[in-house]
């Protein structure tokens, strides 16, 4: 009974003796740690890698290298410049590392090297924890105690003023970061804002090459949707990464109105010197088609980017907010109509349209499809005609100053002796306070008592004094012969 007594005295004493060497405070806040992370974005996921153990007593710590971090620190490891021999500055942590004791080279000149090269294991770590943020701000709780790397998943470039995309932080129990990283965006433009049937419309998308690293997998995936009014040029399709074509180094599919283009990014990073930050840049040309739908409302062209979000799983996807362009084709329509009578609209008015340099609006189609060139000869215009509602309709047009010029009025009408302006505005012009692009222009035209041009009342009127003139001359000669014949 004793002898019972003694041992369990003896293993109380260890045990005491065993909380006195580590500190009270590292026991009961073992499993008790707290990371508060700053900065987050809603709707992104955050994970945290354990590099170092640590135990503490009042503002006293120690650390110890993580098991499974213990290779990354090794002699052939990526971080064995981190653990060094000595410390001539005497501010470096100590650890023992193999029964000897050792220093912790991780000091704020090195900190985002160091980051870096911890993030490229990750894919080989254990991830403690994983959370989605719903705010700007998020709390990892029941944490082992240690020295932390927190990772934005899918951030693949550092916020400005900062010089890593990770963060690093110790629990003693609790820690808090501010978060680093940013995630891809893209930007889309078209060199014009309108434009004619079958006229080209460049478009350019831009973004930046990301940071893949501690992925083992990183495909960067454009998706382009364009609407069914505009056909792409397959063969236009050129891809640069800064100064660089590579536009043969990725892969392009277009699919109906789906363009995808793929960019593998490690092997671009390791074969072609890409570097992340450099601008990506995608352009490829398209063209009005038929079935664009002509007026106010345009045509919405939309692109995002696809990226993996998750070292662990390079199968899970983010994607980039969506991106979208407008661009447009205008119609002008007239209407003809009697000056006097409102309600009465005129068939059988032609009409030529010219453009602002004085060029005449050439509309034809070929193939199935229709273009729309300008002209110097009037007679290479298109002519169009009022239909029995007095209407016409130029389609296919940009933006700009045109004029309407009359060369037939209606039967019994006086033909238009000046031209009708009218203009589509596709809001590129500062001046620009809406869009338009359906103009619609009522023409009237006056009947033919008004005028005493060529067909005119006045006309008429000469002529039939004209030939009592002349009836009364032929009669007059008649008589006179006929007088002096009877002599």
């Amino acid at each position: 009974m004793k002898n019972k007594i003694k041992n369990i005295f003896g293993m109380l004493l260890a045990l005491v003796l065993l909380l006195t060497s580590v500190g009270i405070n590292s026991v009961y806040a073992a499993n008790n740690g707290e990371i508060t992370v700053n900065g987050t974005t809603a709707g992104k996921n955050y994970g945290i890698y354990k590099i170092f153990d640590l135990t503490y007593k009042d503002d006293n710590v120690s650390y110890t290298i993580a098991d499974e971090w213990k290779d990354f620190f090794s002699l052939t490891g990526a971080g064995k410049d981190y653990i060094v021999d000595t410390d001539p500055s005497g501010k470096l942590n100590p650890i023992v590392v193999d029964g000897k004791v050792k220093y912790i080279n991780i000091t704020d000149n090195n900190v985002a090297e160091f980051a870096k090269k911890a993030m490229a294991e990750m894919p080989n770590k254990t991830r403690q924890a994983v959370q989605k943020a719903s705010g700007n701000t998020l709390t990892f709780t029941g944490l082992a105690l240690g020295y932390y790397l927190v990772h934005p998943e899918g951030a693949t470039e550092a916020l400005q003023g900062q010089t890593s995309i990770v963060s690093l932080t110790s629990t003693k129990p609790k820690g808090e970061v501010k978060v680093k990283g940013t995630y891809p965006t893209i930007k889309k433009e078209a060199d014009k804002k309108s434009a004619d049937y079958d006229e080209k419309i460049t478009f350019t998308v831009t973004g930046k090459v990301p940071d893949s690293t501690g992925y083992s997998k990183y495909e960067y995936v454009l998706k382009d949707t364009l609407p069914k009014g505009l056909t792409i040029d397959q063969n236009s399709i050129k891809v640069t990464i800064g100064a660089n074509d590579l536009t043969a180094n990725v892969t392009k599919n277009v699919t109906g109105q789906n363009l995808t283009v793929t960019f593998n990014i490690l092997s671009l990073v390791k074969n072609n010197n890409v570097k992340a930050g450099q601008e990506i840049k995608v352009v490829y040309d398209t063209r009005v088609n038929k079935d664009f739908n002509l007026g106010n409302q345009g045509e919405e062209n939309k692109a995002h980017v696809e990226f993996p979000n998750d070292p662990k799983d390079s199968e899970k996807k983010d994607k980039t907010p969506e991106e979208k362009v407008k661009v447009y084709s205008g119609k002008i329509k007239v209407i003809k109509y009697d000056k006097n009578e409102k309600s009465k609209k005129l068939p059988g008015a032609e009409f030529v349209l010219k453009n602002s340099e004085g060029k005449f609006y050439r509309l034809d189609e070929i193939g199935g499809k229709k273009i729309v060139s300008w002209k110097d000869q009037e007679k290479d215009a298109t002519i169009l005609t009022s239909n029995n509602s007095g209407e016409l309709e130029f389609t296919g047009l940009k933006a700009g100053k045109y004029s309407l010029k009359e060369i037939k009025a209606p039967e019994g009408y006086n033909l238009l002796t000046k031209e009708v302006g009218v203009e589509l505005k596709d809001g590129s012009d500062p001046s620009d306070t809406e869009v338009n692009m359906e103009a619609l222009s009522n023409v009237e035209n006056s009947s033919g008592t008004e005028l005493p041009g060529v067909g005119g009342t006045g006309t008429k009127l000469f002529a039939s004094i004209g030939g009592a003139i002349i009836i009364f001359a032929a009669f007059s000669l008649i008589k006179s012969r006929i007088k002096l014949q009877e002599r």
